[in-house]
């Protein structure tokens, strides 16, 4: 049973959420759980498990529609908080003027409007999980006043004289690199948010239609839809050959609208090319081999760079050998290591660091025609 917070909190209901059990606690439990298919996606959800009994802050990234929520919830779920509340913000829609009274909460007669006392969301999260989403999106103040809490986990809701505390365990999400020489983000902050890290790659064509299959499931029991198993998995390979950008919000858009366009006699072929013959088919080989060079950009260059730092990483044995090896200080090759999510134990054969290649091998992928050009000179 969903619990409104409208009348606890400055924010829309769609940008904080607070569900409850029938016992009274609050817990959120996503309809589908997080689809790991991949090993990279096999990795996070391991990785979330190890760390839901633990009370230390976790930091997701990945890009939009990956299902960064899903896993939050997954790690609050499989937790020793799992009773209490699962309170999810969305952190771009807090405004500077507001982030004090939203997150802690303002008493009677504080400012105009204050017509009663009010919680934040840090008293309704108390003895249970706050998820930060889009934490990146939070202004520098806000930040600052975020860091505070965190450090000493106390509070002042706004025109109080009384200062409180909250036990409070952190999760946080976000779509972008936030991690240390980003100048929209503190470096104080990161490092507290990012105790554990946990990256989620873009959707492969086998989570596509694993997630797919499931949501032609669900939605055509939604709308009345009698769909045979070839039906499903027709919906499924047709899904699974395109590029999902949005990520699995825009795939289950798409998939509903194909239930709600469906009809026993219409020819399959015909509602797919309506529907799907917009979209771009994911690029084969052939294609990518024939693709024209793009510009080069700053980014390609740190990616590549990063490439490189993780392949030799993965031949060293420790800190020291890697240091000499890419003719770095043994500091800044923790700073480096840092950078990129990592530590000194993930240095050699290690699955994080082989994910994190992995990542970046998809990255400078688009460009190796323009690459292969500047190899050799043709």
């Amino acid at each position: 049973m969903n619990e409104k917070v409208g009348e606890q909190s400055t924010l829309a209901e769609s940008d904080v959420m607070v569900t409850t059990t029938s016992d009274g606690s609050l817990r959120e439990s996503s309809a589908h759980g997080f689809d790991a298919r991949t090993p990279a996606r096999r990795h996070a959800l391991g990785l979330a498990r190890r760390v839901a009994s633990h009370r230390c802050p976790v930091l997701i990234m990945g890009p939009t529609g990956v299902g960064k929520e899903v896993l939050a919830e997954d790690i609050h779920r499989h937790g020793d908080r799992a009773t209490k509340r699962f309170v999810a913000v969305n952190c771009a829609a807090v405004s500077s003027a507001l982030f004090e009274s939203t997150f802690f909460g303002h008493m009677r007669g504080s400012f105009t409007g204050a017509t009663s006392d009010k919680p934040g969301l840090v008293e309704l999260a108390d003895r249970g999980t706050l998820f930060l989403d889009e934490v990146g999106e939070l202004s520098l103040d806000n930040q600052a006043k975020l860091l505070r809490f965190l450090a000493q986990g106390t509070y002042w809701p706004v025109g109080s004289t009384t200062e409180r505390r909250a036990d409070v365990r952190i999760i946080s999400a976000t779509n972008r690199d936030i991690s240390v020489g980003s100048d929209a983000f503190r470096e104080d902050l990161y490092y507290r948010l990012s105790v554990i890290t946990i990256r989620i790659p873009r959707l492969e064509p086998v989570d596509v239609k694993a997630i797919a299959r499931s949501l032609a499931i669900q939605l055509a029991a939604h709308h009345g839809i009698d769909l045979e198993d070839d039906d499903v998995a027709t919906v499924a390979e047709h899904c699974a050959g395109r590029e999902w950008n949005g990520g699995a919000r825009e795939l289950r858009n798409l998939v509903e609208r194909l239930m709600v366009l469906w009809t026993p006699d219409r020819p399959r072929e015909e509602l797919f090319a309506e529907v799907l013959g917009e979209r771009s088919r994911r690029a084969g080989p052939a294609r990518q081999e024939r693709a024209e060079p793009s510009l080069a950009s700053a980014r390609v260059s740190k990616d590549l760079d990063s490439l490189v730092f993780l392949g030799i990483a993965a031949q060293c044995e420790d800190v020291k050998e890697l240091a000499q090896r890419t003719e770095r200080t043994v500091q800044a090759v923790y700073l480096r290591l840092k950078k990129l999510g990592l530590g000194p134990r993930n240095i050699g054969q290690n699955p994080e660091l082989t994910t994190r290649m992995e990542e970046f091998r998809r990255r400078v992928a688009p460009e190796l025609p323009w690459i292969r050009v500047l190899l050799t000179g043709s």
